[in-house]
């Protein structure tokens, strides 16, 4: 049997629940500058308590571990993360910043949004590198998103080098970066042309190991396209 895996844009995170021990693992240094892993407890009655206001993301994103007593699975407003009942880690790409977490039991999801609880995301490395948006002449741009088989073969190598490989029409001067945080599982490549993005990739992984293009978008006028 074959299913589809469809790449609906640029993916801004993972989550992987897992069963683990009752309580939340302990800060890894005591410093809370040095916190690594978001804490979070979802209460019995569905409210946020935040045991790390401040975390600092790590080469593939922001880590969070997640508690949920809420007796339903919830969202996790501000890292858009859903977690079961239990324990559960997640790795969110969520840029540096403030971020407003709040837990949402999903039974409530059609009723009032619950109570933020600030949290401040630092990257003192620098790790997280902001994607462009199309800055097209006339506004005009083409955008695709591709569907794929769960055993389609993906491309092995840098995304950077990927799509320096592989899109048509690139000129001296282009130059290409990787965008979002330089391990996540999923990667952005950019294409800046006389100080403009003209194009912009997602990359996703595929099963057997690899990267596949999941999302493209480019200027029209800017004769940037994918080689078949």
């Amino acid at each position: 049997m074959r299913y589809l895996i469809r790449a609906t844009g640029t993916a801004i995170l993972i989550a992987a629940a897992a069963c683990g021990p009752s309580e939340l693992p302990a800060s890894p240094g005591g410093d809370p500058a040095e916190e690594t892993i978001a804490r979070i407890v979802c209460r019995v009655d569905g409210s946020t308590e935040l045991l790390t206001p401040r975390v600092t993301v790590r080469p593939d994103g922001l880590h969070a571990s997640v508690r949920n007593l809420a007796g339903e699975p919830v969202s996790v407003g501000g890292l858009a993360v859903d977690a079961e009942e239990g324990m559960s880690e997640h790795v969110s790409m969520i840029p540096p910043g403030q971020v407003d977490v709040a837990c949402w039991p999903y039974s409530q999801h059609g009723g009032r949004k619950p109570e933020n609880v600030p949290m401040t995301v630092t990257d003192p490395d620098g790790y997280w590198v902001s994607p462009g948006q199309l800055e097209c002449v006339g506004r005009t741009s083409t955008e695709e998103v591709r569907d794929y088989f769960v055993e389609a073969e993906g491309e092995v190598g840098d995304p950077v080098a990927i799509a320096r490989r592989r899109l048509n029409g690139l000129q001296a001067g282009d130059v290409l970066r990787r965008t979002g945080y330089p391990e996540a599982i999923h990667a952005g490549v950019e294409v800046v042309r006389d100080g403009r993005t003209v194009a912009l990739l997602g990359f996703i992984p595929a099963q057997g190991g690899g990267w596949l293009l999941g999302t493209q978008g480019a200027c029209t006028g800017s004769g940037i396209r994918w080689k078949p």
